[in-house]
């Protein structure tokens, strides 16, 4: 079990975020023994902000819409 991923680079879209995860995704899918991975943030009142996937006015960053969009 992989309990936290993310990019924590401030300075990456997440767009590029959301593809990075997309990929990392694939790779683990190959990898024997891992049965889930959970992103460190999906949403955080404060400090998080270059990690989350929800910002706390309820806008979505793009990753959500990356990752239901992967193809299994």
């Amino acid at each position: 079990m992989v309990s936290e991923y993310s990019n924590t680079a401030a300075g990456v879209d997440s767009r590029i975020k959301g593809q990075q995860y997309v990929e990392y995704m694939r790779l683990l899918r190959n990898e024997p023994g891992v049965g889930a991975a959970f992103c460190v943030a999906l949403s955080a009142s404060r400090g998080y902000e270059s990690e989350v996937w929800r910002y706390e006015d309820g806008r979505l960053s793009e990753i959500p819409a990356l990752m239901g969009g992967r193809a299994e």
